[in-house]
């Protein structure tokens, strides 16, 4: 086996790993990963979970197999109760211009003199904001929104 061959195949490998690891996740997916967390659930909840969606009184891990991690999770007590938070985001897109300048080396390359530039132009940035949310007391669904535009 030569030398190029090992690396090309190590390549094929990693980038084969990647796209794996880019794939959506959807419920079907989670069930198939987590079969005894499906299994737990009642059969009405299972239907539910494996078209993503949630209802009250559906355990957390309904919830991740429907909808997948939290992006965010906070925790709070409220008279007693533990509360918790899931927050799912969304990125949106904000365009903006940036523009600037500097000093660096001159066009010469080894040039003892520097030089001012400018830089900037038109950019994309994503924002994320929360696209739904659930609230958990004792374990199980309380509430939830899902927000279906963008702010």
């Amino acid at each position: 086996m030569t030398r190029f061959s090992s690396v090309s195949r190590w390549l094929l490998a990693a980038a084969t790993g990647l796209m794996i690891s880019c794939t959506a996740s959807t419920p079907q997916t989670r069930i198939a990963r987590n079969p005894a967390m499906f299994e737990a659930l009642t059969p009405a909840q299972q239907e539910l979970v494996s078209r993503g969606r949630i209802e009250r009184g559906l355990p957390m891990d309904g919830v991740f197999l429907a909808w997948g991690k939290p992006d965010r999770v906070v925790e709070w007590d409220r008279s007693g109760s533990r509360l918790e938070r899931w927050t799912y985001l969304g990125l949106r897109p904000v365009h903006t211009y940036s523009l600037g300048w500097g000093i660096g080396p001159g066009w010469g390359g080894w040039d003892p003199y520097y030089d001012p530039y400018f830089f900037g132009g038109p950019a994309v940035e994503w924002v994320p904001y929360p696209v739904s949310r659930v609230d958990f007391r004792r374990g199980t669904v309380s509430d939830w929104e899902v927000r279906l535009t963008r702010p």
